[in-house]
């Protein structure tokens, strides 16, 4: 039997509802609709001309489906999607093999600061989380920096942790000049928790090879929690070498 995604616009929410059979139609916060994996993941597609918003593995029932749904914010309409069902079974779904972490196919719990449910429960690790937040995440010693710039002025970094203006701190920097700090697990985090209306620039600079010859760095703009850009980026030019990854406007 097909089944079908069915999205309804409610206010300023969004209810997302998924009919598994012909007798029934479930939220996917309803009891008995569990998401076996890490974490839903929200992404920009230029190719759909929207987001993206995608949870990996869900389960009903005994059965195991993932979701896709994709929203257009031109004319503020939801595109209807099926749900699919790529794990038919327990142990291609929710296991560690079948993925088991954020935007792989569902399965262990989440442990990696690149997860929002993960960082929100590891403020230590991860960095505090606020209305606005700037993320990296990658795993060797080598040195990344994270930097945050405010209307073109308010720089946050780390010899600058603090803004006055916009609030935001860096709270983590991780291996600082491999010496400080030193993790194969690095994050650096910098959160507005109240960000005033403006443009926010990311950059991710490479500062000091401690190792490896390059770096895959998951960078991230969450805002109120929640991913809203996202791309993998390979850092290799060393001697605090920066390039821009990710502009965010707060009107």
């Amino acid at each position: 039997m097909k089944r079908y995604l069915f999205v309804l616009l409610v206010g300023l929410g969004l209810t997302i509802g998924c009919c598994f059979s012909s007798a029934s139609a479930l939220s996917i916060l309803d009891s008995g609709v569990t998401n076996q994996g890490c974490c839903a993941k929200l992404d920009w597609s230029n190719a759909a001309g929207g987001w993206i918003l995608r949870i990996p593995c869900l389960e009903f029932q005994g059965e195991y489906y993932g979701l896709e749904l994709i929203y257009n914010p031109n004319n503020t309409t939801v595109m209807e999607f099926d749900l699919f069902s790529a794990w038919p079974t327990n142990s291609s779904c929710a296991s560690t093999s079948g993925g088991g972490t954020c935007g792989g196919g569902g399965g262990a719990t989440c442990t990696d600061c690149s997860c929002p449910d993960y960082a929100r429960t590891h403020p230590t690790e991860c960095g505090a989380t606020g209305k606005l937040n700037f993320r990296i995440t990658w795993h060797d010693k080598n040195d990344v920096d994270l930097h945050g710039i405010y209307n073109g002025s308010e720089h946050i970094y780390y010899s600058h942790k603090q803004g006055s203006t916009t609030g935001g701190k860096l709270d983590v920097d991780a291996n600082a000049g491999c010496s400080s700090n030193v993790t194969t697990r690095p994050v650096e985090n910098i959160v507005y928790a109240n960000p005033p209306a403006g443009e926010y620039v990311m950059k991710v600079c490479g500062y000091r090879s401690c190792g490896s010859s390059s770096s895959s760095v998951t960078a991230q703009v969450l805002v109120n929690g929640n991913v809203v850009q996202e791309k993998t980026i390979t850092v290799s030019t060393w001697g605090n070498h920066c390039v821009e990854v990710f502009r965010q406007t707060i009107r």
